[in-house]
Order: structure tokens, then C-alpha cells, then sequence
């Protein structure tokens, strides 16, 4: 991490690679495996306050991560990397960090859902006080879903849409499907279903967190 500081002086930030093992959410219970299946296993270059090394100065010249604006919502981090590429160059390195999650055994499908919501609202703050300087990478990545979900009630793209709303949820919840425990759990027929329901239920938070005054 501190290397390419070291060698250039121009670098104002550095960072690292995170994975969360899929030995490890093979031990979380059936609603937690859900939350993470996407990402198990699935090395993330990405500056996210885990696994980053910044020149001192610069991170105190932008205020470091603004707490108030993402308050009990999260994605301070990206909003960091966001201000920070702004003053400088940012680098990636092979450094790597293991994501543990915590084993909650009594992890719930309302705390999936709650989850869920904290994490659209995330992404409609992104948006509202960042917007294109997201790019247009970040910004699919943010209205992917929402999009998908939107064109299942427009006439004309509707007959591909509502298709790929339906093969989505088996291409994003894999993991679930291919895994010998969770195959064989009575729960993952509800699976598809729920995904189905959190596109909507995200949307609507995206929009929320889009619309809501920053204080």
C-alpha cells in the first residue's frame, strides 16, 4: 500500500483488493447467505476504508469521511474516494484484506430486507450529491436494478424485460442455487421471489435518499 506513495509523491491515495470468503459464507445461516451471495468469494479492488493508505495532508485538507451526510446509512467511503480522486491520482495495489462478516446465527429475512434498504438509500445519496462525477460505470452499477424493474411496465420493451427481470434473479443469487445446502432448503423457492420484491423495495429507496433534502 505505502510503496507507490513512496516512489511518487503525486499519488494521494492508495488501495487494496477485498474478498469476503466463500468459506466463510458458507457458514452464515440461509437469509445472511442471501445478503451476500452476490459478493462471496469475489475479489473488489476498491478504496472502502478497509484496506487504503492516504497521504495525511490531503485526507485532512477534504475533512476525511463525512459522517453526517451518510449517517446511519453508509457509503462514506465511496464518497471519499469520490472527493479524493478530485485532488490527485489514486492507485490500486495487490494488497488484500479477508471481509469477515459476523456469524449471526439469527439473522433474518426482515434483517435482509433492512439491509437492503440501507444500502439503496446509500446509492441514492451517491447519486444526489455526486451525480456524473460517478461515471457511467458507477452510475449503472447504482440503477441497474431500478432500471430493469421501471421497463417491466413500458410497452414495447416490456416482453424482454420482464424475462430478464426473472433470469436476473437466478444469475444474482447463483451462489444459492449451487450450493448443496441452500438447493435443498424448503426457503429457496422463495428466493426469486423476494429478489424480485427487494428491486422494487430498493427503488423506491433510491429514490427517496435521491429526493430527501441533505440537512
Amino acid at each position: 500500500l505505502m510503496m507507490p506513495i513512496l516512489k511518487d509523491k503525486s499519488i494521494i491515495a492508495t488501495y487494496g483488493i477485498v474478498e469476503n470468503p466463500l468459506a466463510t459464507w458458507k457458514q452464515y445461516n440461509f437469509w445472511e447467505k442471501c445478503l451476500l451471495a452476490v459478493h462471496a468469494g469475489v475479489p473488489t479492488p476498491g478504496l472502502v476504508g478497509k484496506i487504503d493508505c492516504y497521504q495525511k495532508k490531503t485526507l485532512l485538507t477534504i475533512g476525511g469521511y463525512d459522517a453526517l451526510k451518510y449517517k446511519e446509512i453508509g457509503g462514506e467511503d465511496a464518497d471519499l474516494h469520490l472527493r479524493l480522486r478530485e485532488q490527485g491520482k489514486i492507485v490500486e495495489t495487490t494488497a488484500k484484506v479477508l471481509h469477515l462478516h459476523y456469524l449471526d446465527k439469527n439473522f433474518k429475512l426482515i434483517d435482509w430486507i433492512i439491509k437492503k434498504k440501507n444500502t439503496a438509500r446509500t446509492y441514492g445519496r451517491l447519486l444526489r450529491i455526486h451525480g456524473v462525477r460517478l461515471g457511467v460505470k458507477g452510475v449503472i452499477a447504482f440503477l441497474f436494478k431500478p432500471i430493469l424493474a421501471i421497463a417491466v411496465f413500458i410497452p414495447g420493451i416490456n416482453f424482454l424485460a420482464i424475462p430478464m427481470l426473472v433470469v436476473f434473479q437466478f444469475w444474482y443469487y447463483r451462489k444459492m442455487f449451487m450450493a448443496f445446502d441452500t438447493l435443498l432448503d424448503p426457503r429457496i423457492i422463495l428466493v426469486p421471489f423476494i429478489g424480485i420484491f427487494l428491486m422494487y423495495y430498493e427503488t423506491f429507496w433510491i429514490i427517496e435518499a435521491f429526493l430527501r433534502r441533505i440537512k
